[in-house]
């Protein structure tokens, strides 16, 4: 069933897959979070949750940006400030001293992912 959801992706491409890439300077990498944005109900979610979440911490680039997860049926949007609002989910925001620097909208692979936490946040 997972194949069938990332053959999905695959062939909506962009549409799921939508980010902003702004380069930033590279400071101390404690400034730096990624926040996933979920919902219940979403099977993407669940998909993203299984593939991602439960692997992050253990990741080499858990020490370059930390990841917090906001489920947006018990917390909403959460405390962040955001450039635009939550439109689909699952949604992976990275933060820097509070501010969004950029955005990873859909159900990705999870290398995809990676590569994008990666070329936002490692020096």
């Amino acid at each position: 069933m997972r194949w069938v959801q990332y053959l999905m992706v695959a062939l909506v491409g962009a549409t799921l897959a939508n980010f902003v890439v702004k380069k930033t300077t590279t400071k101390l990498e404690e400034q730096y979070e990624v926040i996933l944005y979920t919902l219940s109900l979403c099977d993407h979610c669940a998909v993203f949750e299984t593939d991602v979440l439960k692997n992050y911490k253990s990741h080499a680039l858990a020490k370059y940006a930390r990841l917090v997860h906001v489920n947006m049926d018990d917390q909403g949007q959460g405390p962040y400030i955001l450039k635009t609002p939550i439109t689909n989910v699952p949604t992976a925001i990275i933060m820097k001293d509070g501010k969004e620097q950029a955005r990873l909208n859909g159900l990705v692979e999870p290398a995809f992912f990676y590569a994008f936490v990666r070329d936002e946040t490692v020096p």
